[in-house]
This record gives structure tokens, sequence and C-alpha cells, in this order.
């Protein structure tokens, strides 16, 4: 009896073994099954999508990768020496030539996140390029105080409200509504969208994921990382990235509290403007001097210790 029971289970091995490796032997109930149990393993690991949008939720840098690839460059300059390919393609995608080509001086940490802020604001904002004569300027005085200093972005938010404040407010104040409009308008027609919808993480090539990468870095709120995933077009990226810059040096609780819940409505252009109003209000009462002689000394510190 029990030789016959094992012979019997034998067959029905055998049987199945047959249905796998003949896929025409296939019925519509072992289909049905099948496709169950890849339903339950989805639900069992949480997946939503089997085109790889699941990884929008965390790996907002590979998404940035896939959008920069995507996208057509803002500038053809061509770099042979000062920069790797990851940063000359950074600032093809991301800076206009004619702010490449302006004589900016920053601390070498600070630069690509600086320059991005400079190209938002001077072309974008306030449609007024005397700002990054005026920040070279401030680098040459800054450079007699102490030579090892830079401008960094603590320096570069405030003088950027500094400027805002006098040279850009009385425009502002003078025709707002054409100065918003306009803004805006500008705003809205460099807000370049990817050509492709970002769905397959596999397609990225290595590059794109560096560069995706980097540019990811740059940001150090976790209000304004929370909408990487959120963003449509170049500017809505540039704009996340002015915020970001912002957000650090705003002192005001109210201030950073409307920017805030303005980028989580999706409005980057009023906060990234809301922004530079607020930083430009506190720079205005607090003397640049005084954050550039603390950097000083901070860069004192170092060469003191080591005597």
């Amino acid at each position: 009896m029990v030789k016959a029971e094992n012979n019997k289970g034998q067959k029905e091995v055998r049987k199945v073994k047959r249905k796998m490796s003949d896929p025409t032997r296939l019925q519509e109930q072992d289909l049905a099954s099948l496709i169950s149990d890849i339903k339950q393993s989805y639900r069992k690991s949480n997946l939503e999508d089997i085109d790889g949008k699941i990884f929008l939720e965390t790996q907002p840098e590979k998404r940035i990768g896939y959008f920069l690839k995507n996208i057509p460059n803002t500038s053809n300059k061509e770099f042979s020496m000062n920069f790797d390919p990851v940063e000359s393609i950074f600032l093809q995608k991301l800076v206009a030539e004619s702010t490449i080509n302006q004589r900016i001086i920053l601390r070498q940490e600070d630069f690509f996140k600086g320059i991005v802020f400079i190209d938002y604001l001077t072309k974008v904002l306030i449609d007024d390029n005397g700002f990054s004569d005026e920040l070279y300027g401030l680098a040459q005085e800054i450079e007699k105080v102490d030579p090892l200093l830079d401008p960094d972005m603590g320096i570069l938010v405030r003088y950027a409200g500094i400027y805002f404040a006098s040279n850009v407010k009385k425009r502002y104040f003078l025709k707002p509504d054409e100065i918003r409009v306009n803004s805006e308008r500008k705003y809205r027609l460099g807000n370049t969208s990817a050509r492709d919808e970002f769905t397959n993480l596999k397609n990225l090539d290595p590059f794109y994921d560096s560069l995706g990468k980097k540019v990811y870095s740059l940001f150090q709120t976790d209000e304004v990382k929370s909408q990487i995933n959120n963003f449509e077009g170049l500017n809505d990226l540039k704009a996340l990235l002015f915020i970001d810059s912002i957000l650090p040096f705003l002192e005001t609780s109210k201030y950073k509290e409307d920017v805030v819940e303005r980028i989580g409505v999706g409005d980057y252009y009023n906060a990234s403007f809301k922004a530079l109003q607020y930083i430009s209000k506190e720079a205005i009462a607090n003397p640049l001097e005084d954050y550039i002689e603390s950097l000083r000394k901070l860069v004192a510190r170092p060469a003191q210790t080591s005597r």
C-alpha cells in the first residue's frame, strides 16, 4: 500500500513538472493562481507600481538625474580644465552662460549651490545683472580683511537681501505689479519640463546618476528635500535650491513658516520671492560686517591652533 501511494505521488510530481516545462499546458486556473501570487507579493512588500515609480519616494537623487538628462542644456559653454565632466554638465543644465561668464568669487564648497542661487536671483526674480559685479566687489573688500576668506552662502544670501533692499526694492515699489508679473512670466517660460516621464530607473546611466547625487547633496533643509519628488520643471528645481539656501539664515519664525507653507502646496515661485523679501528685511537690520567678522575669526582659529 505504501509503495502504491509513493508511485502515485511521483506521478503527480511528473505531471506538475510537465505543466511547468510546457507553457502550452498551463491551465487557466494556474494562470489565475500565478497572478494572485504576484499581487500578494506586491501587497507584502508595499510595491505600488511595477515600472519603478515606487523608487521616487526613496531615491530623489535619481529623479533629479533622470529629469536633467531629459531636458535641453541651459547653456553649451565648454570647460577645458576647471571642472570635471559631471560639474561641467551641472553648469550647462542649470546655469545660463551669461551668469557663468560673470566674475564670481565664492568659497569653493559653496560654488555650485551659490552659482545656481545667483542665476535664479538675477535671471528670474529681479532681472538685474548688476548683482554679480557688486558681489565681486564685496569679495575683493573681504579679501583685504582676510586673504583666506571668500564669500560663503551666508554672505551671499544676506548680500542678496541687502541688494534687493537697496537696488531693486525702489523699482519694485515704483511698479510692483509690472515687476512681479514679468518675474513670474520668466519663471513660467523657463520652467522647462522633462521630455520623458520619470518611470524606469534602470535606464538611468551612471553619469546622470552621479549628476543627480551631486544636485541632491546641495539641499540641506528637510522641508525642501520633501518636495524633490514633486517639482515639475527646471525653475521649480532652481527655486527649491534658492529657498533651501535662504531658509537656514532666516531667523524670524513666522517668515520661515510662511515660506514652508507655500512650498508645501507647490507654490515654489511665490515661496522663493517671499524668501527673498524676508531675508531682505532681516539683512538690512543686521550689519553684514558682523557676520563677516565672525567668519574671519573662524578662519583665523585653525592658524592659531597650529602654532
